[in-house]
């Protein structure tokens, strides 16, 4: 056999493989608390549901989350499914573009875990001081915090 072909072969056989590195499906539910999303949880297929956002990772996201309504009530809220993890940042802004889309809630802060296993995302990660800010109109601007802004 000609050393080429073979090494074209298994060149073929290494990429094909490595694109379904992914996940196929992973757990899918957003609710206040861990305990009622995991048993209302449904197994979510990556490629084809409208509400995936990724093929490479399954994850899990606590986040801090505001309603939508003029209220603006702040609480706890959990995520499971389908994401594109590679860059938690990113991951997490994207969750607040969906959420901000759905007009019923908006992520402020985000802490995320993934994995690559067929519904592996089954943790729930502690919300910590090191969760990322995804919505914040004051973020960025040194020494304006809300208390500090005149009342109308």
């Amino acid at each position: 056999m000609n050393m080429k072909l073979v090494v074209y072969i298994a060149l073929f056989c290494f990429i094909e493989n490595a694109v379904d590195a992914g996940p196929t499906e992973c757990y899918s539910c957003t609710d206040v608390d861990a305990a009622t999303c995991s048993a209302n949880q449904k197994s979510q297929t990556c490629a084809t549901d409208p509400n995936s956002l990724g093929i490479t990772h399954c994850g899990t996201m606590v986040g801090i989350f505001k309603n939508h309504s003029k209220s603006g009530n702040e609480f706890e809220g959990i995520f499971r499914g389908c994401i594109n993890c590679a860059d938690k940042e990113a991951a997490c802004f994207a969750l607040g573009g969906a959420f901000k889309a759905s007009k019923v809630w908006i992520l402020q802060a985000c802490k995320l875990e993934c994995c690559t296993g067929n519904n592996c995302n089954t943790q729930t990660p502690p919300l910590s001081q090191d969760a990322i800010n995804v919505y914040n109109p004051f973020a960025g601007v040194p020494g304006l915090t809300v208390s500090c802004l005149p009342r109308e």
